[in-house]
C-alpha cells in the first residue's frame, strides 16, 4: 500500500497542512517538526507524487517532448542529453515518439491540454 499525506500526518502527530509545509518548504516550523515529518516519510517511503501536485496547482516542472523517431541515432542521442540537463535543472520529461505522423503528434497534444493550464508544463515538437 502507498503511503498518504495523511499517513504521514498521524505518524509524525502533526496536520496534513504540516506536512505540506515541509514538504513545500512554505511557512515557520520548527526544526523538531521537520525533522518527526521528514522521519515519518522515511518511515514510511513517502513520496510525494509530482503529477498530483501539479494537478492541484503546484508547480511539478514538467515537459514534454515530441520526437519524430526515438531510435534514430540523432534523435536517441538528443534525448539523453536533454533529459540530464533538464533533470538537473528540475524538469521531469515526458518523451513521446511521434513517428513522423501528424495525426500522432496531435493526439499527444490533445492529451496534455487539460493539464497544461494548471501546471508548469510545456510541450516542444523536435
Amino acid at each position: 500500500m502507498v503511503a498518504k499525506l495523511t499517513d504521514v500526518a498521524k505518524l509524525a502527530g502533526v496536520s496534513p497542512t504540516t506536512v505540506s509545509r515541509v514538504i513545500n518548504k512554505k511557512g515557520y516550523l520548527s526544526e523538531k517538526t521537520i525533522q518527526k515529518v521528514n522521519e515519518a516519510m522515511r518511515e514510511l517511503g513517502y513520496k510525494p507524487n509530482n503529477l498530483a501536485r501539479s494537478l492541484q496547482g503546484k508547480s511539478a516542472k514538467l515537459i514534454g517532448l515530441i520526437f519524430p523517431n526515438i531510435s534514430h541515432v540523432f534523435y536517441a542521442e538528443l534525448i539523453d542529453k536533454l533529459e540530464h540537463q533538464l533533470f538537473k535543472n528540475g524538469y521531469k520529461t515526458i518523451i513521446c515518439n511521434s513517428e513522423h505522423d501528424s495525426e500522432k503528434e496531435r493526439e499527444y497534444i490533445e492529451c496534455w491540454r487539460p493539464i497544461r493550464w494548471t501546471v508548469s508544463f510545456r510541450v516542444v515538437i523536435i
